[in-house]
Order: structure tokens, then sequence, then C-alpha cells
């Protein structure tokens, strides 16, 4: 009796604190479902507006919850439908953690969205969407599938032509044959690149289908000078990221020296240096200018003058009046 006593005494912090543990949970389970109970006494435009607030800062998985409530009170053809079907569409692709079950009820409610709403400003984003599950491996053993992400990204093409959906198509189109490394398939990809410029797009596509493939003459055919021509298209009309102008800048430089450029190299160095003068590039810039201008004594080149902050950051004086002709002080 007395050993029994003992392990009972001994027991009874663990048997607490299990007795503990699973009145949480109970209470979780509880207010779990209460919650629940909560969110499906709203009306469907309620939770719709829920889970669009919720994709919008991408919270998939909470957005999942409330469209899941909201769009099978939609029916086909109503206004609302085409909305709720694909976000829960992209909430279920996106919830975490990934897996193939929620991929499927993805695709399912992407291809639900172009059967049912083919001419919705949806079907068109719902194609390029099944593209990118066929052509991407959303979690472990997913398998892709280039065929099939190719016929998804042709059908924009040719179904919702001159869209925004049709031109970003065209680049994940591109990009399948790109990736291979191979240079008879990169030449693929580079045409429909041309086929996207010629068609006289909005600048801004076409600037980002002109760096894309001076990117692959440049790394990928290691043919400078058509990399560098497509460079001068994409500043031509409009470098796609603001925030990386000087980025493709430095890389423009870099192009035109290696294409035998160099005069057309220090104009866009000293681009660097005057529009962007806090940029990590400023220094090698200026350096590779005046290298150019010691080659070119003749040229009578200006390069914008370095100068050094008082907190110590890099910054550049408005182009000066000399020649350069010897190397900045140190």
């Amino acid at each position: 009796m007395h050993t029994k006593n003992c392990i009972s005494e001994f027991m009874r912090p663990f048997i607490t604190r299990d007795l503990f543990r699973c009145l949480l949970i109970l209470l979780g389970l509880i207010m779990y479902g209460c919650t629940n109970d909560r969110h499906s006494d709203l009306p469907p435009e309620k939770q719709l507006d829920r889970g669009l607030e919720a994709l919008s800062i991408f919270n998939f998985n909470e957005a999942q919850k409330f469209l899941s409530l909201a769009q099978p009170q939609y029916e086909v053809g109503s206004t609302n439908w085409p909305l709720a079907t694909y976000s829960l569409a992209l909430a279920t692709w996106h919830s975490t953690p990934p897996n193939a079950e929620n991929v499927a009820k993805a695709k399912a409610l992407l291809l639900q969205v172009v059967e049912q709403a083919p001419s919705s400003e949806f079907a068109a984003s719902a194609l390029v969407d099944l593209g990118r599950i066929e052509e991407a491996s959303d979690y472990l053993g997913d398998v892709e599938n280039i065929p099939s992400a190719r016929e998804y990204y042709q059908r924009v093409r040719m179904d919702f032509p001159q869209s925004e959906m049709s031109f970003r198509a065209t680049l994940f189109l591109a990009q399948t044959y790109a990736q291979t490394f191979d240079p008879e398939q990169v030449e693929i990809g580079i045409e429909l690149l041309d086929q996207l410029m010629a068609s006289n797009p909005p600048e801004k596509w076409k600037g980002l289908a002109a760096q894309y493939t001076a990117q692959l003459y440049a790394f990928y055919l290691d043919q400078p000078e058509k990399a560098y021509d497509a460079y001068r298209m994409a500043v031509d009309s409009g470098l796609p990221r603001p925030a990386d102008i000087d980025v493709s800048l430095w890389q423009f430089g870099l192009l035109a020296e290696k294409a035998g450029h160099e005069l057309e190299a220090v104009e866009i160095y000293s681009e660097i240096l005057r529009e962007h003068p806090r940029s990590i590039y400023g220094t090698l810039a200026y350096q590779r200018a005046i290298d150019i201008a010691k080659r070119h004594p003749d040229e009578n080149i200006h390069v914008p003058e370095q100068v050094t902050s008082g907190v110590g950051r890099t910054a550049f004086s408005h182009p000066n009046e000399g020649v350069v002709n010897e190397e900045p002080d140190q």
C-alpha cells in the first residue's frame, strides 16, 4: 500500500500536466469551432472580402479559410463567381505546408474558371497559373511537366493576344526553352521574345523582353554584340525595375565594353555617376570610365568627378570640364 501511494505521488505531477494539456487542446478545439461558426455566419460578401484581404497580404491559409466558405455560395455565372473561385485557387495552391492534395484542388478550381468563365479577366490568369503549376515543383516529389506548361502558355497567347497575361505567358514560355541551356532551345526562346517585341506591346513589356533577350545573348550564347543591341533597346524602352536601374546600367556598360563600344560604355558609366551617386557600382563605374579615357586620349572624354562625402558615403559632383588623363587623388 505504501509503495502504491509513493507511485501515485510520483506520477501526480505528470498526470496533472497531461490533464492540463488535454484541457488546453479541448479548449482550443472548442474555440476553433466557435470561430468557424462566427465566420460561417458572415454573409458571403463579407467572407469574400476577408479572404481577399488575407490574400493581399499573402496570408494564404487565412484566405483559404474564408474563401472556402464564400466560394460555394456563388452560383456559376454570377458576378463574383470567377473572382471567388480564382482567389480560392490561389489561396489553396499557396497554402502551407504545400502538398499534392492542395495543388490538385487548385488546378481543379483554375480549370473551372477557364471552362465556366472563359471570357472573364480571370481565365487568362488561370491559364498562366496552370502553366506555372506544371512548370514548377511545388512540393517534395512533385514532377515538372514542361510540355504541359508550354501548352497552357501557348493557349494564353492564342486566346488572349495583346493582353498583359499574354505578354507574361510569352516570357514564361521563353524561359522554358532558355532553362535547358541548349543553344538551339535558347534561340527558340529569343525568337518568342522577338515576336513579343515586334507586336508593339506597351513599353514596359518591350523593355523587359529586350533586357531578357540581352541576358540570353550575353550569358547563354556569348554573343556580346547582339546582347548590346538588345540592351540598348531595353534602355530606350525603359528598364523594367526602376529600383535596379544602376545595376542594369552597370551590366549594360560591361556589355558595351565587351562588344567593343568603349565610348558608349563611358557614357553609360557616367550616367551611373550622375544619376545614381550612392550606387554600390559608382566606384567601379568611375574607375572603368577613367581607364577607357586613358586608352582614348584624343577623344577628350569627360568623366564625372568622384567625391567622398563627410559621412563616409560615396557621392559625385557634376561632370567636370577637364580631360581625364591621370589617376584621381587617393
